[in-house]
């Protein structure tokens, strides 16, 4: 019973010990009240230093302006400038890119910020910058056309871990065949750590050969180099190359060919999986067949090709190929199905979400109150969360079990998340849901989980700690204890196992978070040129409109601009005098925002909006009788007027002119009286008027409407011309046909030079009956 004793004191003590580590290496009670987060963990080499605080610390006119004497110094050094990028956040701009693996000691100089009370004469904290590197993987061969199949392409990715220059990329991997340099096509992602590759002009020759790629970071600061041999197929034989079990989101089995394959083909029953009786589905991308299942793959399964399996040019697969292949368990993630924010109103109020291998989650809510959603609009979008702590705080935390079941493993399991508790105990405003996990909780074989260690001080703080008023991601606190490998856990991010994988980095992290406003209300507004704002309100579960729907404009500094109420058909028009930053829109005690900043417009590149803008509430349109004009035609011009708001008075005058090309007045003519707003003209040009665009002008009310009239010499040239063979194949000797031509007004078109051009190109052999099949030699190709 003692022994017992002595074993239960010495875990508590190993528990205090963890939690007395951590709470040092955290500087929880280092950091002051009035700091609310700060730059800390690892950061980008092009990052800049922040600290934000929890009250406005200068005045506005200080704004984004460079101190002389900054506020912030570091150990080692690094020069650069501070400025205010709002009232409360300092930000540090690095003169020059930080040095990859460097970690950095800083300090807040309090007597540099004089509205900071004077607790203390500096506070310190630790951040490092991401040590670079990088990994390279391989998609494999493919055929580069379904025409030419001498020709292959090999695909893949080089991710780093840092953002990278583009041009520094390229130097790191040379390809090349039989000592020959390969060309390798680039493209880049947006955050230049994804990087894809493309190495065309690989041949299939008559014996077997190889792709040599090499590959040497030196270019990006990072101690890697190495090789890797691809073999490439010889010309001949249809054949499997590869055959690869596949991880991500879904699962499936891909299999590569020497050949493109025959799109249209039923490969049921051609490729067979262990011989199970299980539903597959099949997709071909030239060369590749991807096999998905209806149900999860056993850990390991046997994948056969068949002979029948033909390519494109109707060749059978020379031999049968059987392959065993191995899956991986999917890692433990979560996330929320679909992207809506706005959730109706309805039974339940259930958010949707799923999770794969996972028995139980953390599930915490924030509350952003009412009263600052405007405030938290200057700053962010509803789908996003830009300072979301100065306007809101958890109300919320509580971890959820999931059921699983053996069944479930390695399957994204849909779960429904009912909210309406927070709806009912928090009215107004709209929640933050994040998701997350610790290791406890995630179903993967993992060496030592049957070791059953404690969890650590870092899952115990994700469970319990959920009032905490710190920033993620790169604002969680950085590890100074130096027996602590914090590039360890970098490395690891990608390993369920280890705890680098339950941490947030740039490019990693577990947890996700999604934006919720209940509301039925469903908001449209479109702005005019005349500071006037159309809005129309409808319910988001029936699509009818809401009439006796309050509406409210209100200006960037959350200054009231206008109210109106919309009508019967939900629609509402309200004039501002003031650009409108946020609309707020009330009914039957609900609540629905929608933001008005250009940037928050929705785009219609995609629709046809081309037009003439409405100048001075006045539309015009000038017309003639047609199109062209000799020089000495008249010209019988209408001009339409449409006042619909009654600018002008009656029988105001309308002003014509006539400009030649040069731009000189020829004619100008005054009217007062008009039949329904139809003004007409009667015009002309003299004989010898020179020809080009002459222009016709309108002047209404300050409001000017013009129109390009073209003034030619005109030829009559219009031929009907034809050219008819003997027949439509020509197979050798001279080929003859007929040239006929006549003007189109019906007169004989004799004497003309004509100038006959022939022009071979390759085309497609094929008979009516026999579609299906390939008559021409995809390795043969005519080039005039």
């Amino acid at each position: 019973m003692k022994s017992k004793t002595v074993i239960v004191i010495m875990m508590c003590v190993l528990m205090l010990g963890l939690f007395a580590s951590k709470a040092e290496s955290l500087d929880i009670e280092k950091q002051p009240s009035v700091i609310s987060a700060h730059t800390s963990g690892l950061i980008s080499r092009e990052s800049m230093i922040q600290v934000r605080f929890a009250e406005n610390m200068i005045g506005s006119d200080r704004l984004n302006a460079p101190l002389k004497d900054s506020p912030l110094t570091f150990r080692p050094e690094i020069k650069g400038a501070a400025a205010w990028a709002n009232q409360r956040t300092l930000e540090f701009w690095p003169k020059d890119k930080l040095p990859a693996g460097q970690s950095y000691l800083a300090f807040l100089n309090w007597s540099e910020i004089t509205s900071l009370p004077q607790a203390s004469e500096t506070f310190e904290f630790r951040f490092g910058v991401i040590r670079q590197s990088f990994e390279i993987t391989v998609d494999g061969l493919q055929a580069a056309s379904r025409i030419n199949l001498k020709e292959v392409q090999l695909t893949g990715k080089l991710v780093t871990a840092d953002a990278e220059d583009s041009s520094k990329i390229m130097k790191l991997l040379r390809a090349g065949q039989n000592g020959k340099g390969l060309n390798i096509r680039w493209s880049h992602s947006k955050d230049r750590r994804n990087h894809s590759y493309i190495i065309s002009n690989i041949l299939r020759l008559d014996e077997p050969s190889e792709v040599i790629l090499r590959w040497d970071g030196t270019a990006i600061g990072a101690n890697k180099q190495g090789k890797r041999n691809i073999a490439v197929p010889p010309i001949g034989p249809f054949q499997v190359t590869d055959v690869r079990a596949m991880h991500g989101e879904q699962q499936y089995i891909e299999i590569r060919f020497t050949d493109p394959l025959e799109k249209d083909q039923d490969l049921n029953g051609l490729i067979r999986v262990s011989d199970e009786e299980r539903p597959l589905r099949f997709t071909i991308d030239g060369s590749i067949v991807r096999v998905y299942s209806s149900s999860p793959w056993a850990e390991e399964v046997t994948v056969t090709a068949e002979l029948g399996i033909r390519n494109i040019l109707g060749q059978r697969l020379g031999t049968p190929k059987s392959m065993t292949v191995s899956f991986e368990d999917i890692k433990p993630q979560a996330r929320f199905v679909g992207e809506r924010v706005i959730i109706p109103f309805t039974r339940g109020l259930t958010l949707p979400i799923e999770t794969v291998n996972l028995r139980e989650i953390i599930v915490e809510a924030m509350h952003v109150y009412e009263e600052n959603i405007p405030q938290f609009f200057q700053v962010s979008t509803l789908e996003e969360d830009n300072e979301i702590k100065r306007v809101g705080r958890v109300i919320w935390k509580k971890t959820v079990s999931l059921g699983f079941t053996p069944e479930k493993k390695n399957q994204w399991t849909r779960y429904g998340l009912d909210v309406s508790p927070l709806v009912q105990n928090n009215p107004g405003g709209f929640f933050r849901l994040q998701l997350s996990f610790v290791q406890r909780h995630i179903v993967y074989p993992c060496p030592d989980a049957e070791n059953g260690s404690e969890p650590d001080a870092q899952e115990i703080l994700a469970e319990n700690n959920w009032d905490e008023e710190t920033q993620d991601s790169n604002w969680n606190t950085y590890d100074g204890d130096e027996d602590h490998n914090w590039w360890e856990y970098y490395d690891e991010r990608e390993n369920p196992c280890h705890p680098g994988y339950y941490r947030a980095y740039e490019d990693h992290n577990i947890s996700v978070s999604r934006n919720v406003l209940v509301s039925d209300i469903g908001l449209i507004a479109k702005q005019g040129g005349d500071d006037s704002v159309t809005v129309v309100a409808t319910d988001i579960k029936t699509a009818q409109p809401l009439p006796d729907t309050v509406i409210t404009l209100m200006d960037y500094q959350r200054q009231l601009l206008n109210t109106g109420t919309t009508d019967s058909s939900g629609m509402a028009l309200l004039r501002s005098r003031r650009k409108p930053f946020l609309l707020v829109a009330q009914h039957g005690g609900q609540t629905g925002y929608l933001k008005l900043d250009d940037g928050s417009a929705l785009s219609v590149s995609h629709f046809d909006v081309s037009g003439d803008t409405v100048d001075k509430g006045l539309k015009g349109f000038l017309d003639g009788e047609r199109g062209v004009w000799r020089p000495g035609d008249p010209i019988y011009l209408t001009f339409i007027l449409l006042d619909n708001e009654n600018r002008l008075p009656k029988n105001h005058p309308i002003l014509f002119e006539l400009r030649n090309p040069r731009d000189q007045i020829v004619k100008t003519i005054k009217k007062n009286e008009s039949l329904n707003g139809f003004y007409s003209f009667k015009t002309g040009t003299d004989p010898d008027a020179p020809t080009g665009n002459w222009t016709a002008r309108v002047r209404a009310g300050g409001a000017t409407f013009e129109k390009i009239l073209k003034i030619e010499t005109i030829m009559p040239n219009r031929l009907k011309i034809g050219l008819d063979f003997e027949s439509d194949a020509w197979y050798e000797g001279k080929l003859t046909g007929e040239l006929s031509s006549t003007w189109l007004h019906g007169a004989v078109a004799k004497g003309l030079k004509s100038d006959v051009e022939l022009l071979f190109t390759s085309a497609r052999t094929h008979f009516p009956k026999y579609e299906a099949y390939i008559f021409d030699d995809p390795v043969r190709t005519y080039q005039p």
